[in-house]
């Protein structure tokens, strides 16, 4: 059991939560597409929108008119059940007397949480770019018309497939996914740099494709992970994605929101818990999520697959 010294090294359960609360990372966008929401049950059934449930309608009526009527868009349900996802590290007691313990447990929180927070991103990352996610109409496979060939205007391209998009959902998809080395390949394509400037030296920014076509999020996916601590691939790979993901209404978001697209997690589960072993010797840290992926309006998202030729992109 802990003794006096021990209680005074460990780091009260608020402060652990604090950092797992407030841990962030760039890298990760995942949930840009997949939102987090929170429902109660860990396993459960969720509605599964179709294109009605994106559309615009008009909603006039004339007095005395007949009313307006829909279906909200909500036709069948998919169950969904949850997986706990948990990491934790030991920090024997002789390694807190000859550190800082704040920054041993802040360290193995961070750590953990990143490695956690990978493998969802990861998870993620395989469904969005699976062909097999998305409607029928909602993909396009490039075989010899790829992005990087320099007679052909990617942009357009891309605006076309957004077309085309809110031909079938009624609204223009707002979020928008290119992986790492799309990025890396047409940033420098000479009819992009184009739309901003004449000079060759002149790269694109961000931004500036975000505005090109009317997204409210540019996102570029540069996580990547290794199986064997020594070869790093791309979580996001040849692809690129869009999306229309309805906003959240009041900062929040429920699973009865029409949506490309839902991380579901466990009501109030969740966080980080630290314990002494029964020695009094070791000091533990540990780091745990639940949740599922679910696809809830695939109608409402579109993939480009192979925009940059394979040839190239393996480069």
């Amino acid at each position: 059991m802990a003794n006096g010294r021990m209680d005074n090294l460990i780091i009260p359960k608020p402060i652990l939560d604090n950092i797992a609360l407030g841990y962030s990372n760039d890298v990760f966008i995942g949930t840009e597409l997949f939102p987090e929401v929170l429902v109660d049950s860990e396993i459960g059934s969720i509605p599964v929108f179709g294109k009605e449930a994106f559309k615009v309608y008009d909603t006039s009526r004339a007095l005395r008119g007949p009313l307006n009527k829909t279906d909200h868009g909500i036709h069948t349900f998919t169950d969904y059940k949850m997986k706990e996802h948990q990491l934790s590290s030991d920090i024997d007691k002789r390694e807190i007397e000859a550190s800082t313990q704040l920054d041993l447990a802040t360290k193995a929180i961070n750590d953990n949480m990143q490695a956690i927070q990978l493998e969802k991103e990861w998870l993620i990352a395989e469904k969005a770019q699976t062909v097999t996610t998305y409607a029928t109409d909602n993909t396009d496979t490039l075989t010899d018309n790829f992005m990087n060939e320099s007679d052909l205007d990617p942009i357009a391209m891309i605006d076309s497939y957004a077309s085309q998009l809110s031909d079938i959902i009624g609204r223009r998809p707002n979020t928008m996914i290119w992986g790492r080395k799309v990025w890396q390949n047409l940033k420098k394509h000479a009819k992009i740099r184009a739309y901003k400037s004449t000079a060759e030296n002149q790269m694109v920014t961000m931004e500036d494709i975000k505005n090109l076509l009317e997204m409210e999020k540019f996102l570029v996916g540069s996580s990547r992970y290794s199986t064997d601590n020594e070869t790093f691939l791309d979580v996001w790979g040849n692809a690129i994605i869009l999306a229309y993901v309805t906003p959240p209404r009041s900062n929040a978001r429920t699973q009865y929101d029409p949506c490309f697209g839902y991380v579901l997690k466990k009501k109030g589960y969740g966080g980080t818990n630290s314990w002494w072993d029964d020695s009094g010797k070791i000091y533990t840290v540990n780091v745990d999520d639940l949740y599922d992926i679910k696809v809830v309006g695939s109608a409402s998202g579109f993939l480009i697959d192979d925009p940059i030729d394979p040839t190239e992109y393996a480069k």
